[in-house]
């Protein structure tokens, strides 16, 4: 019998690749990839859906619950004859209730400003606060000072502003409130800006007599053009 002996300059042949219980590593890892896709882009569609479904579409209301004017009156300045000056010292309450079930609210700014005639005469700034679900928080504004107005038609001014003083109804004051909040909802936080007026009649009457003020309900919209700090 002859024996034939391998040539040991040839290297004997490789085995063949063994396969794993999900198939080769490119299998398994283009599977890992998609995993990974898959978690990252879980909180970019579920959350959204979780806003859309416990966020309401009118996340709150605000009203004016209370308000009276000591005093609003108004002089001509020295200097030109459509400047004129107004002296006033008011007060109001304004009540912000979130009406979602499930969200919070975080008021980052609240900003406050009274406006004559359309012409803004007082401001004031609220603290930063968190607002949980349905609840309700009502705030005392008091807004006194000076304020120099000028108007283009300043007769028209004049003779508006002494029919209200003199039908004694109290004065046609707008309020306007620039809203700058977050809703959060399991740690996620969505940034909104809204602007609410409130139109009402403030009245030096109303001072002295208690329960006199209707509450006014607000009318707001959602301003996107505010970015959110």
């Amino acid at each position: 019998m002859v024996k034939i002996h391998p040539d040991p300059s040839v290297p004997p042949p490789q085995p063949p690749p063994r396969k794993t219980c999900f198939g080769t590593p490119a299998i398994v890892f283009g599977l890992l990839m998609l995993v990974s896709s898959a978690i990252l882009l879980f909180p970019l569609v579920f959350f959204p859906v979780l806003f859309g479904m416990f966020a309401a579409e009118q996340p709150l209301e605000v009203s004016i619950t209370d308000a009276c004017l000591n005093n609003f009156d108004l002089n001509k300045t020295n200097t030109r004859n459509d400047t004129f000056m107004i002296a006033y010292d008011m007060s109001l309450n304004i009540t912000l209730r979130n009406t979602q079930p499930s969200v919070g609210l975080y008021y980052d700014t609240v900003q406050a400003d009274a406006y004559y005639a359309g012409e803004p005469f007082a401001a004031m700034t609220l603290l930063p606060f968190y607002q949980r679900h349905k609840t309700i928080n009502t705030f005392r504004a008091i807004l006194e000072g000076n304020k120099t107005l000028s108007f283009d038609s300043p007769k028209d001014f004049i003779d508006s502003f002494n029919k209200e003083k003199r039908d004694g109804g109290g004065y046609s004051i707008k309020m306007v409130l620039n809203l700058s909040l977050r809703q959060t909802f399991c740690g996620i936080k969505e940034p909104l800006n809204y602007v609410v007026s409130c139109y009402s009649r403030f009245s030096a009457l109303r001072c002295r007599k208690e329960n006199s003020f209707e509450a006014t309900q607000c009318s707001y919209f959602l301003n996107d053009t505010i970015s959110s700090s």
